[in-house]
């Protein structure tokens, strides 16, 4: 609070903790706010995410992450997923590593814009955190040329499809074609 949004939201949520982490060579968790990122550092797991709410993420985020092992987890809604995807992207050639993880891979339950703390409410911290480092522990990790896992994980959010190697929104009848690269098979 007192700091101007235009620098509050160029800096990584929690970021000396984060700067720490990656120094360690600790894994750090971008999720899509606070709530998640608080919660994750209550659990002992160091978190970030940007200000200003999902899809805001910016250039001068990313590099805050040089030489991280970063895993994204998106809330489970459009918007989520797509501000995940923005994410890790940017991350690509900065971080050290980078997984992005789809949460309803070890919580087939999940609410509509459900979240980690969703999941920690419903099923416990413990569980919690051992359904995420399972999931990460199975996510490969993405290469700075290979942008496949993002569009298949893509594809699986209701209303999306790949269709000639793209990402595209589908409403049932029409395709819209949203990304600016090809997905090579």
């Amino acid at each position: 609070k007192g700091v101007p949004e235009d620098l509050r939201s160029a800096v990584p949520y929690r970021l000396p903790e984060l700067l720490d982490a990656i120094a360690k060579g600790q894994t750090v968790y971008v999720v899509e706010g606070e709530k998640d990122a608080d919660r994750l550092a209550a659990l002992g797991r160091v978190a970030t995410c940007n200000a200003c709410g999902a899809g805001k993420w910016k250039e001068s985020h990313s590099k805050w992450l040089k030489g991280a092992d970063a895993v994204v987890i998106p809330d489970n809604d459009d918007l989520g997923h797509n501000a995940a995807r923005i994410e890790a992207e940017g991350l690509l050639g900065i971080a050290k590593a980078v997984r992005m993880i789809d949460l309803r891979d070890g919580w087939k339950e999940i609410p509509d814009k459900g979240d980690f703390s969703d999941m920690a409410d419903a099923l416990g911290d413990a569980e919690a955190l051992r359904i995420l480092d399972a999931i990460a522990g199975k996510t490969d990790i993405m290469e700075q040329d290979d942008r496949q896992r993002v569009a298949a994980l893509y594809a699986r959010v209701p209303g999306y499809c790949v269709e000639d190697g793209c990402i595209c929104a589908w409403n049932g009848e029409t395709i819209k074609r949203l990304c600016t690269f090809m997905v090579w098979p």
